[in-house]
This record gives structure tokens, sequence and C-alpha cells, in this order.
């Protein structure tokens, strides 16, 4: 029998097929980070542009994509509520205007997915990826 590594440890996949082997304590440490509705950047400032009516200028804006909210999940798979990030360019971006108060918009939308996850992880992750776009062979789960 081969030992692939040191006792009480897990594996990980580091791009490819390399496994490294990960010790119990940065598996407990470990977590899952997801980030939902990547999009150019460029389309929030076309959006602002023409709803502000901002001339275009030469300068260059660096060409970038940004995601509009990440959600995080420590090894267990829990919701870490505290650790959501929405941004300020995937809210303009969806809603078309800058918002009035932008902690209050995280934190209704922090508390909304906090009690989703608590009721059914499974359902609120599929409709997260439906919302988003994932396709469906990837993300068919229940309760």
């Amino acid at each position: 029998m081969h030992n692939h590594g040191p006792p009480n440890t897990s594996r990980i996949t580091t791009g490819g097929s390399k496994v490294e082997p990960v010790s119990d304590k940065f598996f407990k440490k470990s977590g899952l980070a997801l980030y939902f509705d990547i999009f150019d950047f460029q389309e929030v400032v076309e959006l602002l542009r023409e709803k502000y009516k901002i001339a275009k200028t030469y300068e260059e804006v660096s060409k970038s994509d940004k995601f509009t909210f990440s959600i995080y999940f420590d090894n267990d798979l829990n919701f870490l509520a505290d650790k959501l990030f929405y941004t300020m360019s995937g809210y303009i971006r969806q809603q078309g205007e800058l918002p009035k108060d932008f902690l209050k918009v995280e934190n209704v939308f922090r508390e909304d997915l906090n009690s989703k996850f608590e009721e059914c992880f499974h359902t609120t992750i599929s409709e997260l990826f439906h919302k988003y776009h994932i396709p469906a062979e990837r993300h068919t789960l229940n309760c």
C-alpha cells in the first residue's frame, strides 16, 4: 500500500490534474467562493454616460470584467453571510442608476440570501445558478 501524503490530510487539485496534500488545519480554514453575474465594466461606463449625459473622453478606460456579487461558504458549505460582497457596479448594471443607500441595498440582499440558505441550501444555490445562467446540467440539486 502506498502512502500518498502525510496522515490526516485531504487532497486538492491545483490546476490540471496535480493533486496536493492539504493539512487538516488548512482544510478547516478553507471554503468556497462563488462570483455571480460577471460582466464587462464598459457596460456600466456606457450606461452612466448615457444616463448622466457625460461626454466621452479620449482617456482610455481600462477594460476589465467585474461581478455583481460574491458569496462565500466554509468547508462544511455553511453560507457566510458576513462575507457577502455586493458591488456598486453590479447594482448600477442591474438597476440602471446609482442607489440612494447602497449599504441598505447590500444588507437587504444579504439578509434575504441568508434566510434562503438557512431554509434550503440546494434550492437556493439552484435558484442562483438558474437566475445567473449556469447550465442546468451543472446544478440539479434537491433538498
